[in-house]
């Protein structure tokens, strides 16, 4: 991931951020109905619905990911990455993120989803691609692509 941006053609940042919060959720022991590209309200473009569980890396997975994906994490670093984050408009994750963290926790958390977010990148991509295609996966579709994807890597 040394290249200044990381886009694939045919999927969109927003598909990146939503497969990202649902592989990082995943992860760290959570669980979701679906996630789509078509959300319920007006306010949003896309939703993880029915989570439950996990840490405050999935809130962060979405925004760092998508600054992973657009470049801006080659472009400022991970030191810099919060103030460029907020300053290009910020955004409902990172807010929650702060909410749900302590003052002494979220640098941990930060890192512990940069490190997450990268050792799950093709995983990301390739949910997003499925994402983009389909519009709307369950969580039992989600398990079954990484299922899948993890027997492919050993």
């Amino acid at each position: 991931m040394n290249s200044d941006s990381l886009m694939v053609e045919g999927v969109s940042a927003t598909a990146v951020h939503e497969a990202a919060h649902v592989v990082v959720h995943l992860k760290e022991y959570g669980t979701f109905r679906y996630v789509t590209l078509r959300s319920r309200s007006a306010e949003s473009v896309a939703h993880v619905y029915g989570v439950s569980g996990g840490s405050p890396a999935t809130l962060m997975a979405g925004p760092i990911a998508e600054a992973m994906y657009d470049g801006t994490v080659a472009r400022v670093g991970t030191k810099n990455l919060m103030a460029h984050m907020y300053g290009n408009g910020g955004c409902d994750d990172i807010q929650m993120f702060f909410e749900d963290t302590t003052a002494a926790d979220t640098g941990f958390w930060l890192e512990r989803t940069i490190e997450l977010v990268g050792q799950h990148w093709d995983t990301i991509i390739t949910l997003a691609a499925l994402l983009e295609r389909h519009r709307t996966l369950t969580s039992r579709q989600v398990r079954i692509v990484l299922a899948e994807l993890s027997k492919e890597a050993v």
